[in-house]
């Protein structure tokens, strides 16, 4: 897939023209904000321009064109996300675009410097945090007209700058006021100026990042040590902050070691340059902050471990409270199971009372049935000889007597039979299911 590049004529997106001399200690840069079509014709004809008029300036006057970085998300980087500037714009710094497409496609970030000409390209990770992809490059050849006479009288130019980041408001002039490069200095050491910026701002950023999440894992530990008793903490929480904070760290490490390869890129340049004042105090400034850089290894390598050491004793609590747990379980099952067996014996108890209830009726019903079928007005016992003592109505009791005990049994049949029903249906039910599962189970024979 084909790198996409902002349209020529897009004069939707502005640009920052910032103009630079690095040998005016006081003198702040001048600002245009223009769309692209407009500061890519300045941009063609800049050195031509200045050749012209300002020739004086040429030795120190440096071109920065600024623009905003696009939103960038995982998909969107996958996607190889449209580059922000002009391809013609690129051309005239980059000298390769290949160089630039692959900087722009490293999300891990990248420092080099690149030679013939003289070339700094420089990429952030790009992480969701402080982002900014810029290339430089030494003018030194693109002077229209010149011829190497005047080459070696002008010396070797300024710079030209394509800048895109995260943060546009880029302080130019505090740089610009800390170090001032003489117009007669012969060096390119005004290249390192703008990284240098960078670098001091992504330092000051990683030591605040790297604060928060010092205090976001110490936060953890305390709610761990004093909250180990408590049923009430929140383990699965615990356990998803320490996800993000181990991946903020993994974000923390590859800044640090991008901005430790950028000072020591830096640092070799400036090396190389020929020694003046300026190069000296541009060196201990480097220095320093590769210093402060170093400072923070030791916590960027220790904090891995108390994550490590947190999550497993997050794992610890959570056994520890699921065995207290089992065993609360088990102790209210125990106690279940004697308040049952008190139950089964009373239930027992119950029983046999129940029996004997059953059996005193059973001796008793006979009598009980006589006494109360011959105690009926039915018969007359202290009737004459010649006189019945059995009424002739005696057939209603039997006619009353026989139909409501076949409906009661009808009745209790019919409603025992719904039960029976319904027991043989969910015995059904379980067979096929515990036979489906069985199935599903079974291992298959080749």
């Amino acid at each position: 897939m084909e790198q996409g590049y902002l349209s020529v004529d897009d004069t939707s997106r502005l640009v920052k023209v910032i103009m630079v001399d690095y040998s005016a200690k006081d003198e702040a840069p001048e600002v245009i904000e223009l769309p692209w079509p407009k500061a890519l014709e300045g941009f063609i004809n800049f050195l031509y321009k200045f050749e012209e008029t300002f020739q004086d300036l040429l030795l120190r006057r440096s071109a920065i064109f600024a623009t905003e970085a696009p939103k960038l998300n995982q998909s969107l980087r996958l996607a190889k996300t449209g580059i922000p500037v002009p391809r013609l714009a690129l051309e005239q710094v980059a000298v390769s675009l290949e160089d630039f497409e692959a900087l722009w496609q490293n999300d891990a970030g990248s420092v080099s410097i690149l030679r013939e000409p003289l070339r700094f390209l420089m990429q952030t990770p790009n992480d969701g945090g402080l982002f900014c992809s810029m290339v430089t490059k030494s003018n030194e050849s693109t002077s229209a007209g010149n011829s190497q006479d005047r080459m070696a009288t002008f010396g070797r130019g300024p710079f030209s700058t394509i800048f895109i980041g995260s943060e546009s408001e880029i302080n130019f002039l505090e740089t610009t006021r800390s170090y001032t490069i003489s117009s007669n200095n012969r060096s390119d050491v005004a290249i390192i100026l703008l990284p240098l910026e960078i670098l001091v701002r992504h330092v000051r950023q990683l030591f605040e990042d790297l604060a928060r999440l010092i205090s976001k894992v110490s936060v953890i530990e305390n709610v761990v040590i004093n909250g180990s008793d408590s049923d009430m903490t929140d383990f699965r929480d615990l356990i998803k902050r320490l996800h993000v904070c181990s991946q903020d760290l993994v974000k923390l490490r590859r800044r640090w070691h991008f901005q430790v390869t950028l000072a020591t890129t830096i640092r070799e340049f400036i090396v190389g340059e020929p020694i003046g004042s300026e190069q000296i105090k541009l060196w201990g400034a480097v220095s320093l902050q590769l210093k402060m850089s170093q400072s923070l290894e030791y916590d960027l390598n220790v904090l891995p471990e108390r994550i490590h050491d947190q999550s497993n004793a997050i794992f610890n609590l959570m056994v520890q409270r699921d065995t207290q747990t089992s065993m609360d379980m088990a102790k209210l099952s125990r106690q279940d199971n004697l308040y049952m067996r008190d139950i089964a014996a009373a239930t027992l108890r119950d029983s046999s009372s129940m029996k004997t209830i059953a059996v005193m009726t059973m001796v008793f019903l006979p009598g009980t049935f006589i006494c109360s079928f011959f105690s009926m007005t039915m018969f007359d016992w202290s009737s004459q000889p010649q006189q019945p003592s059995v009424s002739p109505y005696i057939w209603v009791y039997f006619a009353v007597m026989v139909p409501l005990t076949l409906l009661v049994i009808a009745v209790w049949w019919w409603k025992t039979r719904e039960s029976r029903q319904e027991q043989e249906e969910n015995k059904k039910f379980r067979l096929a299911r515990s036979s489906t599962w069985r199935t599903a189970f079974q291992p298959e024979h080749t």
